[in-house]
């Protein structure tokens, strides 16, 4: 199963790609953001066999890509 969201904003910076999902890694200002969003929503998906996807849009935006694993009937 996948579930993609995409967005028509700037995107990801892409000197960032690589690191999104390290804790504590943001771009706002400290007092809004501990930077552990994306560090959670990876180790949950990791531990139920799936993976998160982060990228840039060839016409622009972010994609977010959840990859899961179907559920056992």
């Amino acid at each position: 199963r996948v579930i993609e969201v995409r967005d028509n904003g700037a995107g990801f910076p892409s000197e960032l790609l690589p690191r999104l999902g390290e804790p504590f890694l943001t771009t706002r200002p400290t007092q809004r953001s501990a930077g552990l969003g994306l560090f959670i929503m990876r180790g949950v998906i990791d531990a139920q066999g799936g993976a998160l996807e982060l990228e840039n849009a060839p016409e622009g935006g972010a994609v977010v890509r959840f990859r899961l694993r179907a559920a056992a009937t």
